[in-house]
């Protein structure tokens, strides 16, 4: 008898989960439904927004292909600017040990004639 009475029980639990299962399956497509309207509006978005970011790197990436020419043509004037610095530098060490060897040869015949 408790069999009997266990069966039923276990019956009616089944028959209750298949009726809400039965009542929630509209519920469920249509958020599906709703769910897909929403992925192809954000597919539509996305697109716009991956070709627009696209246009951005684009830009972005010429504009730091300009600037990079810019700091190299930079470097290269700063590089010619210390070469005629250091050539300068070079003459004028050249100059002043001329103008001190000249000078010691002055000093040496004058104590030269210093002495006689």
């Amino acid at each position: 008898m408790w069999l009997y009475i266990a069966k039923g029980i276990f019956v009616a639990a089944l028959a209750g989960i298949v009726y809400l299962i039965i009542r929630t399956y509209p519920l469920v497509q249509e958020q599906q439904q709703e769910e897909e309207r929403a992925t192809k509006k954000s597919h539509t978005t996305g697109d716009a927004i991956y070709a627009l970011d696209k246009k951005i790197l684009v830009y972005i990436e010429k504009g730091l292909r300009k600037a990079r020419v810019a700091l190299l043509k930079i470097d290269h004037l700063v590089s010619q600017k210390l070469d005629g610095v250091k050539k300068k530098s070079q003459a004028h060490e050249k100059n002043s040990r001329e103008v001190f060897a000249e000078l010691e040869k002055k000093e040496g015949t004058e104590d030269s004639t210093d002495t006689e």
